[in-house]
């Protein structure tokens, strides 16, 4: 199982919100996936890692239906 962050309701967000105020604390939220990594050529991987590079972010590539936000 692999974390990925949730996908909220607008109302989920508020709650959220209103608690982050509350504690004065930035809150993440996470939710579960059933998915295994993917294999990558090297030449897919590259690209990967061009992408990252570029937005600044780390990026997995996984098989799984239920990690789509």
């Amino acid at each position: 199982m692999l974390p990925t962050l949730s996908a909220l309701t607008q109302s989920q967000i508020e709650e959220i919100r209103s608690l982050e105020r509350e504690l004065g604390k930035t809150i993440l939220s996470f939710s579960g996936c059933e998915a295994s990594f993917e294999e990558l050529s090297p030449g897919e991987l590259e690209r990967i890692r061009e992408l990252e590079d570029r937005i600044g972010t780390m990026l997995v590539a996984v098989k799984g239906e239920d990690c789509r936000a």
